[in-house]
C-alpha cells in the first residue's frame, strides 16, 4: 500500500519508510506527520535499532511534516544509548530541536554522507 492509498482510505501513512542495517549504521527514515496517534511504529523502529544493532544510528526525518514532544523524546532516548546524527531535518523538527537546545545532543546534518562522516568519527 502506498502512502496515497493510506490517505485516500482516511488512514495515517505509515511513519517508518525504512528501518534498517546499511553497513556499520542502522538507517531509520521517518516520514508524514507523527504525533501521539502515530508514534508506535517509530517507537517500535529505535526498540528494534536497540537490540538489533550495537553500533551508531542515523535518523532520516526529511519527508517529516509534523512530529511531536513524543518524537523528540525517542530521539534524546536513542541518543543516550547510541551515537546518533538526524540526517536532512524537517523545519519543524529543526526548530524544535533548536528550541529545546537539543542540538548538541541530536547533531544535525544535511546528507547521509555527512552524517556517516560524523558517526564513523565519532566511534
Amino acid at each position: 500500500m502506498t502512502r496515497h492509498d493510506a490517505v485516500r482510505e482516511g488512514r495515517p501513512a505509515p511513519v517508518v519508510a525504512a528501518s534498517e542495517e546499511r553497513g556499520p549504521l542502522w538507517c531509520i527514515v521517518l516520514r508524514g506527520r507523527i504525533d501521539a496517534d502515530t508514534v508506535g511504529p517509530f517507537r517500535s523502529a529505535v526498540q528494534e535499532a536497540l537490540r538489533s544493532h550495537p553500533g551508531p544510528v542515523a535518523v532520516d526525518t526529511a519527508a517529516v511534516e509534523f512530529c511531536d514532544s513524543q518524537t523528540l523524546s525517542l530521539l534524546l532516548r536513542l541518543a543516550s544509548e547510541r551515537p546518533l546524527a538526524i540526517v536532512a531535518p524537517s523545519p519543524h523538527l529543526a526548530r524544535m530541536i533548536e528550541i529545546t537546545g537539543t542540538g548538541e545532543i541530536l547533531p544535525v546534518f544535511p546528507t547521509h554522507e555527512e552524517a556517516r562522516s560524523h558517526l564513523a568519527a565519532a566511534g
